[in-house]
């Protein structure tokens, strides 16, 4: 089988041409090491993805949260540079804080929009699936069958041009029996978008839920998780024998990572208070099999849209289940000169 050297190899070249002097020497064998490499690194990697073309980023490193700042024209810009941040060595967490801007689009033609890329994908039945948009917010309502198809709606919805925000209201029925052709197609998405099978010839092929791979991927770390995440719903076997390891292809700067829930929770606190725009007292988080719940009250929609894209920056969270309300926060008015009372035992 032909092998995808020569693609990797000239991403890399690709990714050097726009580095400063302080990181022009990146190769596939020199990872970098330090908070300031690996900030400039990740910074890199957004700007060689020919998806974030008209964009600026930059990024910042601290106790392994990496925080995006700059500006992006879409959501999905925002979204894929997270994703590609959040592949980097030794990032435990990303923050995003990216400003999306481009043209304004009237809601209505939005609306339209997401309606048709709704429809149009082939990984889920949006029949029951309901929209509206204001101000740039798209609110998912109706329900869908299964998990997957809720997050999938998600995913498609953030990459309509002039969508700022996604509120996925769907609800999950379970009575969802997915056929082979949505499983495929899910799973094409899927290797699409994950940015550690860039440069890499996949394939993937269903048949009554059986999951036949085959290609070549760069390290043991890419195998385990390509084989992992094909697991969705419907699928009852993954057979890999066609898909085989080819060290020449491995990335150095970039892997795969398996937190615990531990390690996952500690990030998600970390980064919570690390994003200027979140109070974190104020929200609750829970996690149960990647799937983040969150809860508590705000003050204003940015923050409580805020604290799921930062829940969504940790590695291994599958989806996040917003249950934040946002309402008046009253907060105690305490005097300086007030007395301390000491409660009776």
């Amino acid at each position: 089988m032909k092998t995808n050297s020569a693609e990797r190899q000239a991403r890399w070249m690709a990714v050097a041409m726009i580095s400063t002097t302080a990181f022009a020497f990146a190769t596939p064998e020199m990872a970098p090491q330090t908070s300031d490499e690996i900030s400039e690194y990740i910074q890199m990697e957004i700007g060689s993805d020919t998806r974030m073309d008209g964009t600026k980023v930059s990024a910042t490193l601290a106790d392994g949260v990496a925080i995006l700042s700059g500006h992006v024209a879409t959501l999905d810009q925002a979204e894929r540079a997270v994703e590609r941040a959040m592949s980097v060595i030794k990032v435990r967490a990303v923050v995003n804080q990216l400003k999306i801007g481009g043209a304004t689009i009237p809601d209505e033609s939005v609306k339209t929009s997401v309606r048709s890329a709704l429809d149009k994908n082939k990984a889920l039945d949006a029949g029951r699936i309901n929209i509206e948009v204001e101000n740039g917010k798209a609110v998912l309502g109706g329900t869908v069958g299964t998990w997957d198809e809720q997050e999938i709606a998600r995913e498609t919805v953030s990459k309509v041009p002039g969508v700022l925000v996604v509120e996925n209201r769907t609800e999950v029925t379970f009575d969802g029996i997915r056929d082979d052709a949505q499983i495929a197609e899910q799973l094409r998405q899927l290797i699409a978008n994950d940015p550690l099978c860039d440069g890499l010839s996949l394939s993937v092929s269903v048949k009554e839920g059986l999951i036949r791979l085959k290609g070549e991927v760069g390290s043991r770390g890419e195998y385990d998780r390509l084989v992992r995440r094909s697991s969705v719903t419907g699928v009852f076997e993954v057979n890999a024998d066609s898909l085989s390891i080819n060290s020449d292809l491995k990335m150095e700067a970039v892997e795969d990572k398996q937190f615990t829930p531990e390690q996952m929770m500690a990030a998600m606190d970390d980064a919570m208070k690390a994003d200027r725009r979140i109070d974190a007292a104020l929200i609750r988080s829970e996690l149960t099999e990647g799937v983040v719940a969150l809860s508590g009250e705000v003050p204003t929609e940015e923050m409580k849209f805020a604290a799921e894209s930062t829940a969504r920056g940790i590695p291994g969270v599958m989806a996040v289940d917003n249950r934040i309300n946002v309402g008046e926060i009253q907060r105690p008015l305490v005097s300086a000169n007030a007395p301390v009372v000491t409660p009776h035992r």
